[in-house]
């Protein structure tokens, strides 16, 4: 089940899904291929907030640049083509493109992978900016450790599209509890010159998702599986903070 305001997206017909995505917007990992290349900004735009009756035509312009402002652009972005953009600065439209629609909640998906280092820090910046300003709920999807830890508030830790632990940020990051969480920070690289190699890494290989380990999914590969691990799948279980 998907449930948004308590209500399960999969079950709702055309028009209630119409409303719901009113509240929900999503930004992409790519902003190369996530923009339409035949559409300026404006065009973008546009088409948003006429599709969605979202303002008269006479106030899109004026809207149009309030969302520019508040992702950092301005007026000179309006009739320019997605090309004629840095990857940060695409992605920057792609998150007003998003926020135009005035939603609740925004759902990122790996929003800085594609982007330099050196441009990633600017783009997670921002979305904590909009998501004070806002008052946003954001779904940050991420594998970079260092990203969710900084933009996180509540961390959900996933393995093989199960559940494997989740709480709150700096709990989890410095008292993980299931043996994936805690090889996976340790795993991660450390900046260090002094460091030539990492102490620990996960052995094995990730099984199929079309053929799924019995009992906790990661008993496989992890160092301190018991029988009981390829049997029963571990509850979610309240451990104070956190499950």
């Amino acid at each position: 089940k998907v449930l948004f305001d308590g209500q399960d997206v999969f079950s709702m017909d055309q028009s209630a899904l119409r409303q719901a995505r009113f509240k929900m917007q999503m930004v992409f990992q790519d902003p190369y291929s996530s923009l339409n290349p035949r559409m300026t900004v404006r065009q973008m735009f546009n088409e948003v907030l006429s599709v969605h009756k979202l303002c008269p035509p006479k106030e899109r312009e004026a809207e149009a640049l309030r969302i520019l402002d508040l992702v950092g652009l301005d007026k000179n972005a309006l009739d320019r083509y997605p090309s004629q953009f840095s990857g940060g600065q695409r992605q920057r439209i792609s998150i007003a493109r998003a926020l135009i629609m005035r939603p609740e909640m925004l759902i990122a998906d790996e929003p800085v992978s594609a982007l330099d280092v050196s441009i990633q820090a600017q783009v997670i910046n921002l979305l904590i900016e909009l998501k004070n300003t806002l008052n946003l709920t954001m779904l940050f999807i991420s594998h970079d450790l260092r990203v969710i830890r900084y933009i996180s508030d509540r961390v959900v830790v996933m393995y093989l599209g199960a559940i494997m632990e989740m709480g709150e940020t700096e709990e989890l990051f410095d008292h993980p509890r299931h043996p994936y969480t805690d090889i996976l920070m340790k795993a991660a690289p450390a900046v260090d010159p002094d460091s030539h190699g990492r102490e620990y890494a996960i052995q094995g290989e990730t099984p199929s998702p079309l053929n799924l380990p019995s009992g906790c999914r990661f008993h496989p590969r992890c160092p301190y599986a018991k029988d009981i691990c390829q049997k029963a799948q571990p509850e979610l279980k309240d451990i104070g903070g956190g499950r």
